[in-house]
């Protein structure tokens, strides 16, 4: 082939690309020919440079003139070169004459500063790669889909280090197989064409064993979408076997305690009923047994005010009986405790008149009132029913309880008692009562003892009123279990108020007389 059909052939593929120079220089290094979209880059045209030395057109350092000189010699010649901050590939060969003589040489010179970046930015990211790859503290090896081994990590090789090497293995000669076992997570992975993990246990030879997950993930071909292989990753877990197992251990023991613990607090809570209930009958029993001979000391008193008697002798009598009732409400009092603690109280539910029974209670007190020159009235509202269905004894009492209070700590004004609807709802309705005196009121840091067993606003020795504090602590225990709820308003000099709300059932038609 002809020079110019070499350049021409040269020049057509040098024109595919626009960063591709094709020149042409006879035997003394002079140009004979320029070519191709390239020449930009020295700011030239095709054509440009014919006649002249190759090395000042092309502004070749004195290394690549002495390497030009050589390809002049028959030494082809491939140079990488920096010209304006870019990268040139060039590549120099010698042509002939027919008579086998060299007559020039002919080059093809292209711009590769992108495709080097690229290049360096691949050698990079693989070098990269490759590090994390080699870092990763987990077994990783890469398999194809005949479970063979392509490539290794450094812990896979310490891992199975008496099986190196592994590149070029079956990967079940880890598990000292002939084959891959049926259970593999990678035979799985190829099956289904997903991760697939296992964890398992694997026994060493001069050690105890341990414990590994197995990670399959499959890889695929860009180009095609085929399955080509796995990478596999084992994970050492014995530590974190070793933890949940001790955990295990712990919260088995804790449990233990805690069930043993349990079943002795439950034999205690047994214990401490038993003796509760024992106790709170035996109170019942002895407070029915005082009160019969009391009741006789009391009706004996009685008979003794309607003789003559001298007026020392009467004062004694009638102090007799002051001391005998006061004596008799402190029994009652226990005795009413007692059954609620002993669970022997019990509820009644008949029909009743509300108005009778609230009167009736007031009725009991007033002659107490009078003598103490104190008022004691009682108002109803307009929708208070007067047949209500419930356990009228149990409601008397908590009214006396209540109002009997109001007058033990009422020195001057009176005592009323307010009967309210609350709420109505076909057959039923709530009550409320309000006993609401003029007394010495209570201190908003003791009202939460108002309502305690056993407790006394003023427990001292010189206290002015009398009362084992269980009066209240019954009445709330009695309102509750009636349904109802109690509570008290009050401000220490000004009076209080003790109300309750009882929920009844009515007769179909409630506001019957």
């Amino acid at each position: 082939m002809s020079f110019p059909s070499i350049a021409e052939e040269v020049l057509r593929v040098a024109n595919l690309s626009p960063n591709l120079i094709v020149f042409a220089a006879d035997s003394q290094g002079i140009l004979t020919y320029t070519g191709g979209n390239g020449l930009s880059c020295f700011n030239a045209k095709p054509g440009d440079g014919v006649g002249q030395n190759i090395a000042d057109f092309f502004g070749y350092t004195p290394a690549i003139q002495a390497g030009v000189m050589k390809v002049l010699e028959g030494e082809p010649l491939y140079t990488i070169t920096v010209f304006n901050g870019r990268y040139f590939e060039r590549r120099l060969f010698p042509t002939y004459g027919s008579d086998g003589a060299i007559t020039g040489l002919i080059g093809v010179s292209g711009d590769i500063t992108e495709r080097r970046a690229a290049e360096e930015e691949r050698d990079t990211q693989k070098e990269l790669l490759h590090n994390l790859f080699s870092s990763i503290p987990d077994g990783i090896f890469i398999i194809d889909t005949e479970y063979t081994i392509l490539r290794t990590n450094p812990a896979m090789e310490k891992m199975y280090a008496k099986y190196m090497p592994l590149v070029g293995k079956k990967c079940y000669v880890t598990a000292q197989l002939d084959c891959i076992c049926p259970d593999c997570p990678t035979k799985k992975t190829f099956e289904i064409k997903e991760q697939v993990t296992l964890e398992h246990y694997k026994q060493l030879d001069d050690e105890l064993g341990m414990w590994l997950t197995h990670s399959s993930y499959p890889l695929f071909d860009s180009q095609t979408g085929n399955m080509t292989g796995a990478i596999v990753v084992i994970r050492d877990i014995t530590k974190r076997k070793q933890d949940e197992l001790e955990l295990h251990k712990y919260q088995t023991e804790l449990e233990a305690r805690v069930e043993r613990r349990t079943h002795e607090l439950q034999q205690a809570k047994t214990v401490a009923e038993k003796a509760s209930k024992a106790k709170s009958q035996f109170l019942a029993m002895m407070s029915h047994e005082l009160r019969t001979p009391l009741n006789g000391v009391i009706g004996l008193s009685d008979v003794l005010l309607d003789m003559n008697l001298q007026p020392e002798q009467l004062e004694y009598v009638e102090l007799i009986k002051t001391s005998g009732h006061s004596l008799l409400i402190l029994i009652n009092d226990i005795l009413e405790f007692s059954n609620i603690e002993a669970g022997e109280f019990s509820l009644k539910n008949a029909e009743f008149n509300l108005h009778e029974t609230v009167q009736s209670a007031v009725g009991i007190l007033t002659v107490q009132a009078n003598e103490r020159n104190l008022g004691l009235s009682v108002t109803f509202g307009t929708n208070v029913p007067h047949r209500v269905y419930g356990d009228q004894g149990r409601l008397r009492q908590v009214l006396l309880n209540l109002i009997d209070n109001g007058l033990k700590f009422t020195q001057t004004g009176g005592i009323q008692i307010c009967v309210s609807n609350e709420d109505s709802r076909n057959n039923s309705t709530v009550i409320r009562f309000e006993v609401i005196d003029s007394g010495i009121g209570i201190p908003e840091d003791m009202h939460h003892l108002l309502f305690q067993s056993f407790s006394q606003l003023d427990s001292s020795a010189t206290r002015l009123h009398g009362g084992i504090g269980l009066g209240l602590a019954s009445s709330k225990k009695m309102i509750e279990l009636m349904g109802g709820t109690i509570d008290v308003n009050s401000t220490e000099g000004e009076g209080t108020t003790v109300w309750f709300s009882i929920p009844f059932k009515c007769p179909p038609d409630k506001d019957a007389k």
